[in-house]
Formats: C-alpha cells, sequence, structure tokens
C-alpha cells in the first residue's frame, strides 16, 4: 500500500515565514531596549560607586577629617588644571585607560569597561561630570551633555558629597524628578534612576 506523506505547500511556508518575522520585528527592538536599559543602569550604578570609593579613598590616604576636597581656585574653568587635580586626587583611585584635557574647560576620563566622562568646574563649590555610558563617546568629544538615555549628569562638591544630577542633599519627590526628567530638565534623570533604585522604569521617558 502506498504511503501518503503531507506536506505544506509554498504559500504555507511563505505566510509562516512572513508571521515569523512579524513577530520578530516586534520582540527583537523590545527585548534589546529592555537590555540596553539594564546595562544602562548597571553602568551608572557602578560609576556611583567607583566615584565614592575613589572620594573616600583619597579622604583617608590624605587624613582629611572634615570631609572637605577643598578645590583650589586653578581648575575653576580651566580643564589643564582640573586635569592636574583629578590626576593628582581621586583619579589615582580611579581605573581608566587614559585622561586627557578636551579643551580650554573641561577634561575627559576614559574608563576601563568602555564608559568615559568629561568634568569641569566653573566655581570652587562644585565640579560637575557628564557621564557617557556608551564606548561611542570615547571616540568623540562630546562636552556638556546629559540625554537621559546615553549621558547623565553627576556632581562632585568641594564639601566631598558625590551626587546624582545636582542639588546637593536635596531630596526631590519622585513625581517632581520624573517631570523634570521628561521635558526640559534632564539633568535630573540620573537621580530618578537612583530613587527607582538604580532602575529604569515603565514611566521612564526612554
Amino acid at each position: 500500500m502506498r504511503k501518503i506523506f503531507n506536506a505544506f505547500t509554498l504559500a504555507e511556508v511563505l505566510i509562516t515565514l512572513v508571521i515569523i518575522g512579524i513577530i520578530a520585528a516586534i520582540t527583537v527592538p523590545t527585548i534589546m531596549i529592555k537590555k540596553d536599559k539594564e546595562q544602562t543602569c548597571t553602568k551608572l550604578k557602578k560609576f556611583y560607586s567607583t566615584m565614592t570609593s575613589a572620594i573616600m579613598l583619597y579622604k583617608n590616604a590624605e587624613g582629611i577629617t572634615n570631609g572637605k576636597l577643598d578645590f583650589p581656585e586653578e581648575i575653576v574653568n580651566n580643564g589643564e588644571q582640573g586635569m592636574k587635580w583629578y590626576q593628582k586626587t581621586i583619579g589615582k583611585y580611579i581605573s581608566s585607560t587614559l585622561v586627557k584635557q578636551s579643551d580650554n574647560e573641561h577634561w575627559q576620563v576614559f574608563l576601563n569597561d568602555g564608559s568615559s566622562f568629561v568634568a569641569y568646574s566653573n566655581g570652587i563649590e562644585r565640579i560637575h561630570i557628564f557621564y557617557c555610558t556608551k564606548p561611542s563617546c570615547s571616540k568623540e568629544d562630546f562636552q556638556e551633555e546629559y540625554d537621559g538615555k546615553r549621558t547623565f549628569l553627576f556632581t562632585l562638591y568641594n564639601s566631598g558629597t558625590f551626587v546624582t544630577s545636582y542639588g546637593g542633599k536635596t531630596i526631590f519627590p519622585r513625581e517632581d524628578l520624573l517631570n523634570k526628567c521628561k521635558n526640559t530638565e534632564k539633568q535630573y534623570c540620573t537621580k530618578l534612576i537612583q530613587v527607582d533604585g538604580w532602575q529604569i522604569k515603565d514611566d521612564y521617558p526612554w
């Protein structure tokens, strides 16, 4: 008795492939975005921890008991002097591949994990730090940028306090941070992620 084999027709195969393609087109970008968010949060948390530890190690090594870092006036709006100050102080406790002056006012630090940051001081009270999570920033001259996706703002105060965004130890309600981050004040996105436990929640403006 002859066996009868049932096979898919060409039309059925093509329809199946189209369906698979549509599902992939929908799900793959979602998976990639989720992964990108997770990697961003991991790097932000690591950078915050790295900087905080470096500041503490420097204070202990120098016997600083009052907690203050006392930024010299020479680093204000001076990339070369700022870079030298960094290298002599907290930079000794941060693993990096390169530290360079990026322009007259800024200096740039390339970290071992492929991320980097640009810093500058506009006064002896603080140093603004623009941190980039992507290796692409190492291949370009980015400056004062904080878009809440690739680049984020941190601030180091002469009191020795290192904070996300800025504002010292000021406590902002989450709703205020979310509204600022969603609108034009992207500098507050870093603090929002920290407040959310170093996570990017569903209502975050990604």
